[in-house]
């Protein structure tokens, strides 16, 4: 079985909650109301943002970042400041997707200091949000919790429980990553308080919080603990139907009971994770539960069954250009 990563939230400052049909339903609905009218004012600015985000939802980053920088432009044109600061925290979101972080560092730097301009404080701590992610990327923890710590310090001051919760579970994520575990659930903890204290605890972020927190209980051997907080997770993200992290609890709640050896439930959680992230098309995902099942099949004596689990694995692997999957998968089955 791979070694389970934590799930970490890169807490970008548009939070992507809407599933992929809603998003194309949004994108053809902006493309025509963009093709009905010629004027060139703020209000195209906003949408061609709006259309460009929508198309980094369902992972179209070429057009994403096409409509981004056509915003950026009539931004620029019509001296727009508010469009020209969205429209480079859209193109850094791309930037930082594609792992291109200086560019995404240089476009969030330049919207920073836009909102700055503007007062905007909400958006200013966003900014230093984004920036702080990206240094979390890079393995550049100081700075990464430097900018935390700023985005935090000013949605404190504008009472901002959102912004709060998501530094918070940023901060927290940088110190897992360290193996700082005690900090990692503290400020795990402070994000659950803040998220129940905005009255927002039907979404994503709330879900992958306890997720998180489970991780960490997981990383410890704790794994009553590690169950609680998987199962807490589904039963929300089932709430908010967001199959992508129902897919991520199931698969966290067969990775206990494969670790516990209870191999009968944990082959039922990882193919109810299997069957989602077949759904959705995640073939990362789905070589990631090949894995995981062909080791339980081994685990139960049925060879075959492994065998042909773990070649299905290698096959999606090699699709995606996964080489360290290739490697597990080339030693998994015996081959120099």
């Amino acid at each position: 079985m791979k070694q389970q990563q934590l799930f970490l939230l890169t807490c970008l400052f548009i939070t992507l909650n809407a599933t992929k049909t809603t998003a194309q339903s949004k994108i053809d609905s902006l493309k025509k109301v963009l093709k009905s009218t010629s004027l060139q004012d703020t209000t195209r600015v906003i949408r061609l943002n709006r259309l460009g985000h929508e198309y980094r939802i369902i992972g179209d980053y070429d057009n994403s970042l096409s409509y981004g920088k056509q915003a950026l432009q009539l931004a620029q044109e019509l001296n727009f400041k508010r469009g020209i600061a969205h429209s480079y925290t859209n193109i850094g979101n791309i930037y930082m997707y594609q792992g291109n972080y200086f560019g995404a560092l240089k476009m969030h730097f330049a919207s920073l200091k836009i909102m700055e301009e503007l007062g905007e404080k909400k958006h200013v701590a966003s900014s230093y949000t984004n920036i702080a992610a990206i240094f979390m990327h890079q393995g550049n923890y100081p700075e990464a919790l430097k900018n935390y710590a700023e985005a935090l310090k000013i949605d404190e001051d504008i009472s901002n429980a959102q912004g709060i919760a998501t530094s918070y579970m940023g901060i927290g994520n940088i110190y897992a990553l360290q193996d700082n575990y005690s900090d990692a659930l503290k400020n795990y903890e402070a994000s659950l308080k803040a998220k129940e204290a905005s009255g927002q605890t039907k979404d994503v972020t709330y879900a992958n919080t306890y997720m998180n927190i489970g991780n960490i209980h997981y990383k410890q051997s704790n794994y009553s603990e590690a169950l609680k907080n998987y199962n807490t997770s589904l039963t929300i993200c089932q709430a908010i139907k967001d199959k992508q992290s129902t897919a991520s609890s199931l698969g966290n709640i067969g990775n206990i009971y494969h670790k516990q050896g209870h191999y009968t439930e944990a082959l039922k959680n990882y193919t109810a994770s299997l069957k989602i992230k077949e759904e959705i098309g995640d073939k990362q995902g789905i070589a990631n539960s090949y894995n995981n099942m062909a080791v339980i099949y081994e685990k139960q004596g049925n060879y075959t069954e492994a065998l042909n689990t773990h070649f299905s694995s290698l096959k999606l692997e090699e699709e995606v250009g996964d080489k360290n999957g290739i490697a597990t998968s080339y030693i998994n089955l015996g081959i120099n």
